[in-house]
């Protein structure tokens, strides 16, 4: 898979949830900056919504997911599936929650590594 834009996810998210809000889908694009924003605070790396590449599209995807969810959830709209092609899984149940992208993304930001911060005191 190639590197993506912020613009190309959006088209993506926009294909695996079905009926985004109109409110929600106009913020796509700023929903996953915040979700490249999270992961180079994260690793300390610098990507931008300009390319995405491969190894960071998953976690991009997932915390993107678990907001765009999030805030159905927080509006009570009425989406209770997600679609990818001819897969559909539906959104009965907690197994398809925010908190469950959420929880996935978590993972996936654990396997890319953590930037480390050393303090040093000298006396």
């Amino acid at each position: 898979m190639a590197a993506l834009t912020n613009i190309e996810l959006g088209s993506v998210l926009c294909g695996l949830v079905n009926n985004i809000p109109a409110n929600i889908s106009g913020t796509l694009a700023f929903l996953i900056d915040q979700s490249l924003y999270d992961v180079n605070n994260y690793t300390g790396d610098n990507v931008t919504g300009a390319s995405i590449p491969d190894r960071y599209q998953p976690v991009v995807m997932n915390l993107s997911l678990a907001q765009v969810y999030g805030q159905m959830e927080e509006q009570g709209t009425g989406n209770k599936s997600i679609k990818l092609g001819d897969l559909t899984v539906q959104k009965d149940s907690k197994e398809n929650s925010a908190e469950t992208y959420k929880k996935i993304a978590e993972k996936q930001l654990n396997s890319l590594g953590h930037k480390m911060s050393y303090y040093t005191t000298w006396n």
